[in-house]
């Protein structure tokens, strides 16, 4: 391995950058895969949920920064109503519960485990 790659991957390492071998993350323009959401017994495709727009927003109870991301997103969904969103969200089945709860069907949330997610939707993750 070059000394730039090395270097490269020490970065990424050194950030907390969670990469999966033979994983290419996804690039501005490109597709979202088609992921399957299960929500109890129901699934939802995502390109179902595509109509002029969908806005996704990745999320985990375990980042605290994510907790401020959560309140701009109900402040936002309480403000412009309409608006195709889909959360998924990382967490425990009380967590979700709660975040599905207090969303009360402004917004699609389901739940998905963090390594599922960023190999499923090809995503780096940085902590």
């Amino acid at each position: 391995m070059s000394n730039v790659l090395m270097n490269n991957e020490k970065k990424k390492e050194k950030k907390g950058v969670v990469i999966y071998p033979n994983h290419k993350p996804l690039s501005s323009g490109d597709m979202i895969p088609n992921v399957s959401l299960i929500d109890k017994e129901e699934i939802t495709e995502i390109h179902s949920l595509i109509t002029d727009h969908l806005i996704i927003v990745l999320a985990s109870n375990s980042c605290n920064a994510c907790e401020g991301t959560l309140e701009t997103l109900y402040e936002y969904t309480r403000e412009i109503k309409n608006t195709n969103i889909l959360l998924i969200f990382n967490s425990d089945v009380e967590s979700y519960n709660k975040t599905k709860g207090i969303f009360d069907g402004s917004i699609k949330v389901f739940s998905m485990e963090m390594k599922i997610c960023l190999i499923n939707l090809k995503l780096l993750f940085s902590h």
